[in-house]
């Protein structure tokens, strides 16, 4: 992923979600979501060769894509909340699944398998989708 060939495969993609990314800032009243969004497009773009672009709230967005960006983000911003919290990481070294741990692995869970499907469908013919 860091040879020069890879990244000419890459990099184009992520610009353009730079691109979507300053279009979408003015249109973005909470930045916390704003910034979620950019990453997660800046994400599909590199690991995926999709760019979703969730960045901007003037572009239409697949379901697939809305369900992909919020179960990703609520799986991420969950277990943070588990790794900060001693009580989360005393219940989980007992072995107990405490609401906050089944709330992180629904999202994880429908997250994992909208990417699988992503990934099966973007990469099955060998070659990068066009962003």
């Amino acid at each position: 992923m860091l040879s020069p060939d890879a990244a000419s495969s890459y990099i184009p993609g992520m610009v353009d979600a730079a691109e979507f990314a300053s279009k979408g800032a003015p249109a973005s009243s909470k930045k916390n979501a704003y910034t979620n969004r950019c990453a997660f497009d800046m994400f599909c773009s590199f690991f995926l060769g999709e760019l979703t672009r969730m960045a901007d709230p003037n572009t239409g967005h697949s379901r697939e894509n809305v369900e992909f960006c919020n179960s990703s983000v609520r799986a991420f911003e969950t277990l943070m909340r588990q790794l900060t919290n001693p009580f989360q990481l005393f219940l989980f070294r007992l072995g107990i699944q405490s609401s906050m741990y089944n709330e992180m692995v629904e999202n994880l869970s429908i997250s994992t398998s909208i990417s699988r499907k992503k990934s099966t469908r973007n990469f099955a013919s060998g070659t990068k989708p066009a962003n």
